[in-house]
């Protein structure tokens, strides 16, 4: 379907159409287990191949499409389910096929209850920015995402949140609105306020 789309774009139009951002879903598997989630195969510990990766790269990499900079992403499931090697590997793959120096930032975005030292370590290492799942005050975010055995999480990721500002890497938050949190956004406001959070992004539930 997109290469149908592409093939439709006029000729003196083609140079104009860039791909600067790029998600990745290295696995389907997820630690806690949120009421609204869509994704299918939550218990499935399937992990991107290094082969898969290296297909990745070289496709975006030879792209015309692709050429000023480009953000990659690494999001759906939980990604830090998946051992630090798994990026760091990643990282020297997308590098070696990058001949033409094309700048890459990095991203992942994470529910925040497994962010420990290590993986702050690993993030400073190789300039990412992190975004947490947060959704809103202790009450309205305990609602929806919880653990596999029905307890909030809130305050684990808060201590991840924590972690981040100590070790001075940049993070965002998303938060999931509800019909509940949205009859409520002064105090939501007020939150992310108190919190010292200035980046936000907002996902409806549907």
């Amino acid at each position: 379907m997109l290469d149908q789309e592409i093939s439709n774009i006029p000729a003196q139009g083609i140079e104009s159409v860039v791909n600067r951002l790029v998600i990745l879903q290295p696995t389907n598997f997820c630690n806690i287990d949120c009421q609204y989630c869509y994704l299918p195969d939550r218990n499935s510990y399937n992990l991107m191949q290094p082969q898969t990766l290296d297909k990745i790269a070289e496709v975006l990499f030879t792209s015309p499409f692709v050429s000023e900079k480009l953000r990659i992403v690494w999001h759906a499931g939980e990604p830090l389910t998946v051992p630090v090697s798994f990026y760091k590997d990643a990282v020297e793959r997308f590098n070696g096929f990058n001949t033409n120096g094309i700048p890459i930032s990095w991203g992942v975005q994470t529910n925040g209850t497994l962010i420990n030292q290590d993986w702050c370590d690993f993030f400073k290492e190789n300039g990412f920015d992190v975004g947490v799942s947060i959704d809103g005050p202790e009450e309205f975010h305990d609602r929806n995402r919880i653990d596999r055995k029905g307890r909030g999480t809130y305050k684990r990721v808060m201590e991840g949140v924590d972690l981040l500002r100590k070790n001075g890497i940049n993070w965002g938050i998303l938060m999931v609105v509800d019909k509940d949190s949205a009859e409520v956004a002064e105090l939501i406001w007020q939150f992310f306020v108190e919190n010292g959070m200035t980046s936000v992004g907002f996902n409806p539930e549907e």
